[in-house]
């Protein structure tokens, strides 16, 4: 085996030079070069992917308008048109080209929903209120595994609300049901979608039932709207335990017993409650004098009695609009006049 000159050897030799080592430099160029390919082979490859998907999802897009009969409002969903598909009535997409949107309200669609709408794999917005569906609960949107916003109010869907609704998205976190034809009970199991942050369930058919029990679970809660749900019994005291709560509707059901708050209110941002048309009798409880961001407090056509807390009328006081309704009577805080 040949022997390197050691470094003494080399500072005598004259013929010694200070060289890059030759194969060392090819190997380097070489690597460099394979890197420069990997990076543009990668480019080129996402590129390419990116526009399958939308090419993809563009076909997914006029597939949902031919099943919805081509309305005259998603006359822009053409394959004619060069326009890009996130500029379609309706379409949002993210950065990358994704469909991430779906908002046609008040559109008169009245097929539906199409069973291809959940291979749009980054949807996480549906929004098709105030439309005509008439269809039972679409379950097959439990396959729209990103949705976080789902908005089906002011239609005529009809029957009931699956009891398996919790195979929804579990990052849901808006579930709108309001103003259809549903009927039957009202599903305990959604109580197992723990992300929702506004349930709105009014203007329904419900069969008489409690606030259910598993709504305890939904922690991240700020809007419950149960108007006109046919509730009956008691307001659960949990109701007053979720910290996030800040907008409470009630109104118009078959509520009865005292307003119940065991210990101390927990749902501080609370700033409209409306349990206005219901059975409710007692006092108004003080602890809703400690709801700073109170404006409004709608109570009437109950069976309450007493006095509104002097604490609660001086916390409502203090907003311009706010307003404490009792029975038939409303009693409305209003700022000094300016002198």
């Amino acid at each position: 085996m040949p022997l390197l000159p050691s470094t003494k050897a080399r500072e005598l030799s004259p013929c010694w030079c200070s060289q890059p080592d030759p194969p060392k430099l090819m190997a380097a160029e070489a690597i460099s070069s394979s890197l420069l390919l990997l990076i543009i082979f990668s480019f080129s490859s996402l590129a390419a992917s990116q526009t399958k998907t939308e090419d993809g999802e563009r076909q997914i897009l006029l597939r949902i308008r031919e099943d919805w009969g081509k309305p005259s409002v998603l006359s822009s969903w053409n394959d004619s048109n060069s326009t890009n598909h996130c500029n379609w009535t309706g379409i949002g997409c993210s950065a990358h080209g994704s469909v991430t949107e779906i908002t046609l309200v008040n559109e008169s669609i009245s097929q539906p929903i199409p069973t291809t709408i959940c291979e749009l794999r980054s949807l996480s917005f549906l929004d098709l209120s105030d439309n005509y569906i008439t269809t039972s609960f679409p379950t097959s949107l439990y396959n729209c595994s990103n949705l976080l916003h789902l908005d089906l109010s002011w239609n005529y869907f009809v029957g009931v609300i699956p009891s398996d609704i919790y195979r929804l998205s579990p990052g849901l976190t808006d579930l709108i049901l309001s103003y259809n034809n549903f009927i039957g009970d009202i599903p305990p199991s959604i109580g197992r979608l723990q992300a929702i942050k506004n349930l709105a369930l009014d203007g329904n058919f419900f069969a008489p039932a409690t606030i259910p029990s598993t709504f305890r679970n939904l922690t991240q809660l700020s809007s419950l709207l149960m108007s006109k749900t046919n509730l009956k019994g008691e307001i659960p005291e949990f109701i007053w335990s979720l910290k996030k709560l800040k907008y409470l509707y009630l109104s118009a059901n078959n509520l009865t017993g005292e307003i119940n708050i065991d210990g101390t209110i927990g749902a501080l941002g609370l700033k409209e409650i409306d349990v206005s048309m219901n059975q409710l009798s007692g006092s108004i409880p003080e602890e809703f004098g400690k709801l700073q961001n109170l404006s409004i407090l709608d109570l009437s056509s109950n069976r309450l009695s007493g006095e509104i807390p002097i604490s609660l009328q001086k916390d409502v006081g203090d907003n311009p609009d706010g307003c404490v309704c009792t029975n038939h009577a409303e009693v409305r805080q209003r700022p000094p006049a300016s002198r």
